[in-house]
């Protein structure tokens, strides 16, 4: 926005940049606003933060919040003409586990919370980090987390698809829903109905929602792995090699081994659009994979080959209170990338770690 001539003028919030929550409660408080509303609308940035300013007093608040970390402009009063921005919910996936504690870190400081708090929010499914926030808020944490191999994904709620998981519910209600779904002759324990638009999902969620059997998750924010099954008998092994290389990164001295290993996850936390591209690329080749919904799965971790004391000081950096007294030790059933974002850490740190439903540590 550019600065124009004149009298009076407002000060614009055009993202929060790499100022802090705590930073806009402090700005907040010297102009007498409410500090809970300003923090919510500078998550909605570009915002008016002050109006009917001399341009002199205007330019020093500007400069003030630029020092914080804000990025702001001044616009002519007259003129300035905010739309509604549009709103997002934001998730931030961990695609380099082995940075988890310091993705967090930089989720708390941007959210506000304490570290125990983003670990939660990251690894709770779907992993909602935020939610109605614009897309600038969205840009200004990619910025911080850049370089840490974590991917913040930003999706409109009104525009989204969705998808519903019920199980666990009662006769009554699984029956009800099922009519509602069209679903009479489905008598599974599972229930699943996909792309739901919002006024749909919407209206499913405040009926059945309050059960705490069904979830109604946003695509956008779903992940799955790609776990291979076999290989066709006939094929092109080199293209094989080079297609693996080229999605998962395995060399092709582990191709020989693929073919006796039994079903092996390729790809991990993959999209829909991703997995719909990679089992036709590989069913192209001959080579048989499917995808499994990893948003829900859970793992107990078993660490080892570590002082008791170094184990649970790496626990309670991922928010788990039970400090082992000796190993290997194993957690609580954790969400998988939480599963496997602490083994990833263990091993980092020079221990052994493993899931309990391995049998090859």
């Amino acid at each position: 926005m550019q600065e124009q001539a004149g009298s009076h003028c407002c000060v614009v919030i055009d993202s929060i940049g790499s100022a802090s929550p705590s930073d806009v409660g402090a700005v907040a408080k010297g102009l007498g606003l409410s500090a809970e509303e300003t923090v919510k609308a500078v998550y909605r940035a570009p915002v008016v933060l002050a109006e009917k300013l001399e341009r002199a007093v205007a330019g020093q608040l500007s400069g003030l919040l630029g020092k914080l970390g804000f990025e702001s402009s001044i616009a002519e009063q007259a003129s300035v003409r905010l739309p509604p921005p549009a709103l997002y919910d934001i998730v931030v996936q961990v695609e380099r586990p082995e940075h988890t504690i310091a993705v967090a870190e930089g989720v708390a400081l941007f959210c506000g919370v304490d570290l125990g708090e983003a670990m939660r929010l990251l690894f709770t499914p779907p992993g909602l980090v935020l939610g109605g926030v614009s897309q600038a808020s969205a840009d200004a944490l990619g910025d911080r987390l850049d370089g840490l191999g974590a991917r913040v994904i930003a999706s409109r709620p009104h525009k989204a698809s969705y998808d519903l998981f019920a199980h666990g519910l009662p006769d009554a209600l699984a029956q009800r829903l099922r009519g509602e779904l069209g679903r009479q002759d489905d008598a599974g324990e599972g229930i699943f109905a996909g792309e739901l638009d919002y006024a749909e999902a919407n209206r499913l969620w405040r009926t059945y929602g309050r059960s705490g059997h069904v979830a109604i998750v946003d695509r956008a924010f779903q992940h799955f792995d790609i776990v291979l099954e076999g290989f066709a008998e006939a094929g092109d092994d080199h293209a094989r090699q080079a297609l693996l290389a080229d999605l998962y990164g395995i060399p092709a001295s582990a191709y020989a081994r693929l073919a006796t290993a039994g079903e092996v996850v390729l790809g991990e936390n993959c999209s829909y659009e991703r997995i719909a591209h990679d089992i036709a690329a590989l069913a192209e080749l001959g080579i048989r994979a499917r995808a499994e919904l990893a948003t829900f799965a859970q793992r107990r971790v078993v660490a080892d080959a570590l002082e008791p004391s170094v184990v649970g000081q790496i626990f309670a950096g991922f928010g788990i209170d039970n400090a082992p007294a000796r190993l290997p030790a194993a957690t609580a059933p954790l969400p998988l990338v939480m599963a496997r974002a602490l083994r990833a850490t263990i091993r980092g740190a020079g221990g052994k770690a493993w899931f309990a439903e391995d049998d090859d540590g």
